[in-house]
């Protein structure tokens, strides 16, 4: 045990540093919001290319020159040949997080709107810049965008914002009532997500893991300490130096790597074990697993939307709304109904819908990392938008071949799906989509996003598809320390 608690120690050392520190990080997202860093420091993977990693979910036109592209690289200008695509974001707030644009709508007095992660903007075509709008306060994060009438609804994760746009959008807030086809379970993963994060308790438990999280680092940086200072002291006294304060600084660390390790064995092991399970293999085990929230934390609450909410659509062919969830696809009349989930639903992969675009009275198209689909509501069968085949059930790993992030039909004759690994493809054989210029390809990415292509080894691009179990092998190896270390210490006591 004492070797094996050695031998770990050593070799984890900097990646715990590493974890620990982007674990911070990401429990700051908003704050940080505004923080990146060019691609031009990252892996060459990394760079845009074909305007791929989401830079175009979707589009919205407002004539035949005016051509809205927007993503999660903001909002951009082109027309409906593609003719050229360039930057329009003035007025939008710094930083590439706040620069991701989830929808932009078109109400029927014209007024533009775009939602972002925490704003929502509406375009002032005076002076050509989006001017961000009154929102209540403390809500969540916003998902979402649609509009029906004069009526607009800003979706966030837990909530509907509701405003008439011609009343100087004074939002109300709405809870969607509990719907009689689901219980009060919640998905296993995002429990699991919550706790490793500590966001299942609140701001104090974030507060908490972070302690934590400092104090592996602080356990790796005494660690080595322990392992290389003897070695120092050994020789300064061979050559008669000074070693007192050598030898204070170990016994510092001895003492506190020792007691602190010991009484805080169970919580480090929580927070380690956790954090292997949202990675694969062990996340393919709880990926489609629902339990009840545990009480007394944040996701055992009165509303039964709380962080369940993604993407809404009105079915103007219908006259219903239509809601995509954590738990799949909901309908309603109105918001004072109750929400009645869909028998058949599309394959939807694990991660979420991108794409939800009506084609006709009973068609949608339907994009996910599990690939591109065609959704007739009417009889619930999906097609394959690629291959028109029927879709098989999702199995294994949460992704398939074509990871779809984006997809637009405002081009002249073209229809583009946006991959999020290989970009903008166009299905008509003698069409194409823009081509982009290689000054995008560095745009800086958003310092959470950053921190977590750190945590879970994927900024590793060298290990190729093995950095998949980077977080698994480190999570079995810190827990083998751990636990060695607290058997070494007892038997010590």
């Amino acid at each position: 045990m004492k070797k094996l608690h050695k031998v770990t120690g050593i070799v984890l050392a900097l990646i715990i540093i590493w974890m620990g520190v982007s674990g911070v990080i990401l429990n700051h997202r908003k704050s940080l919001s505004e923080k990146g860093i060019s691609r031009k420091h990252l892996p060459a993977s990394y760079q845009y290319n074909n305007w791929n990693y989401g830079f175009f979910k979707g589009s919205l036109t407002l004539s035949p020159d005016t051509v809205f592209l927007y993503g999660s690289e903001g909002i951009w200008l082109t027309n409906e040949m593609g003719d050229s695509i360039v930057e329009y974001n003035q007025g939008i707030r710094s930083g590439a997080d706040n620069l991701k644009i989830s929808r932009m709508i078109q109400a029927p007095g014209s007024e533009v709107y775009a939602a972002g992660m925490y704003q929502l903007y509406r375009y002032n075509p005076d002076r050509g810049v989006w001017e961000n709008q009154q929102l209540p306060a403390d809500i969540d994060r916003i998902t979402d965008l649609e509009i029906k009438g004069d009526t607009l609804v800003v979706l966030t994760r837990s909530e509907l914002l509701v405003a008439k746009v011609s009343h100087n959008l004074d939002f109300e807030k709405i809870e969607l009532a509990a719907s009689p086809d689901r219980d009060n379970k919640r998905s296993l993963f995002r429990i699991i997500w919550k706790l490793h994060s500590g966001e299942l308790f609140g701001t104090l438990g974030q507060v908490v893991v972070d302690f934590f999280a400092v104090l592996l680092a602080f356990f790796s940086i005494t660690g080595l300490i322990i392992w290389l200072l003897p070695k120092r002291i050994k020789a300064r006294k061979k050559k008669k130096q000074l070693v007192q304060k050598h030898v204070k600084t170990f016994r510092f660390s001895w003492k506190w790597h020792n007691s602190l390790g010991y009484w805080f064995t169970i919580p480090l092991l929580i927070l380690v074990i956790s954090g292997t399970f949202l990675r694969p293999p062990l996340l393919i085990a709880i990926a489609k697993s629902e339990v009840t929230p545990p009480p007394l934390t944040t996701m055992s609450t009165d509303n039964a939307w709380h962080d369940q909410l993604r993407v809404i659509r009105y079915d103007s062919l219908q006259h219903e709304w239509l809601l995509y969830t954590s738990d799949g696809f909901y309908t309603l009349p109105d918001f004072a109904a109750l929400p009645r989930k869909i028998k058949i639903q599309p394959p939807v992969s694990v991660m979420g819908v991108n794409v939800l675009q009506q084609l006709d009275e009973v068609c949608w198209v339907v994009g996910s990392f599990s690939g591109l689909t065609i959704w007739n509501r009417s009889t619930g069968t999906s097609i394959d938008g690629f291959t028109g085949e029927p879709v098989r059930p999702i199995s294994g790993m949460p992704f398939g071949q074509r990871k779809i992030s984006g997809f637009t039909t405002a081009l002249k004759n073209r229809t583009v799906v946006f991959d999020y690994d290989r970009g903008a493809y166009v299905f008509e054989q003698d069409r194409y989509f823009t081509p982009m210029p290689n000054k995008y390809a560095n745009r800086p990415m958003s310092l959470w996003n950053l921190a977590l292509e750190m945590h879970t080894g994927r900024i590793f691009t060298f290990l190729g598809m093995w950095n998949v179990l980077f977080v698994f092998v480190v999570g079995i190896a810190a827990t083998s320390m751990i636990v060695s270390g607290w058997w070494v210490y007892r038997k010590k006591r």
